[in-house]
């Protein structure tokens, strides 16, 4: 079935980015991808949101499960919005995972063309290999494709960037660390 989407615009690389594997041969696949407009930006209201969309895709036998993420940016310290009921909420089944980036998504995109992805400013470090690539224009529609994905997924064991999908709280995701991983994994379905 192929995700719900509204036409994300150009702010919003996180969409652009899954729609890269619309067309995967993975068993795997993206039922829904929110809009920062849907929740806000706001935790609460989008573990509401996550819910909703647990009611509406549940899985019709326990044999294949159906999985939950939330993928979200944990963003600088001082702007840094409260994640403890996105930590409550993956706790609460073992369907549900975080796609946490601390400190931004467009971190893990840099492990897609080197080995670190400790950036203080990842869309200018991005635009070294994106062309056009900036804070104000984040298109990547057509710049990365599998070759980059896998190649990210080697840069991130390599580099010891993997944390666990399924955090208790801010100290299980250090700076510069990402579960995306896991995800990316199953979408490539690349065990």
């Amino acid at each position: 079935m192929a995700p719900k989407r509204n036409n994300p615009g150009p702010q919003q690389v996180k969409y652009s980015y899954f729609a890269l594997f619309d067309n995967q041969p993975s068993e795997y696949r993206l039922i829904y991808v929110s809009l920062k407009n849907h929740h806000g930006g706001n935790t609460n209201e989008l573990v509401k949101e996550m819910n909703r969309q647990a009611n509406k895709h549940s899985s019709p036998s326990s044999a294949a499960p159906t999985e939950y993420w939330i993928v979200a940016d944990v963003e600088r310290a001082e702007t840094a919005r409260d994640l403890s009921p996105l930590f409550r909420w993956v706790q609460r089944s073992p369907n549900n995972h975080l796609g946490l980036t601390n400190r931004q998504f467009e971190n893990w995109l840099l492990l897609h063309f080197q080995r670190g992805m400790a950036s203080e400013r990842p869309a200018r470090d991005l635009s070294k290999y994106i062309q056009g690539f900036s804070e104000k224009s984040k298109h990547i529609r057509g710049k990365i494709q599998l070759e980059h994905v896998l190649i990210a997924l080697a840069n991130a064991k390599t580099a010891n960037v993997i944390v666990t999908d399924k955090p208790g709280g801010m100290q299980d995701i250090s700076l510069n660390h990402t579960s995306l991983p896991r995800l990316i994994q199953n979408l490539v379905g690349n065990d």
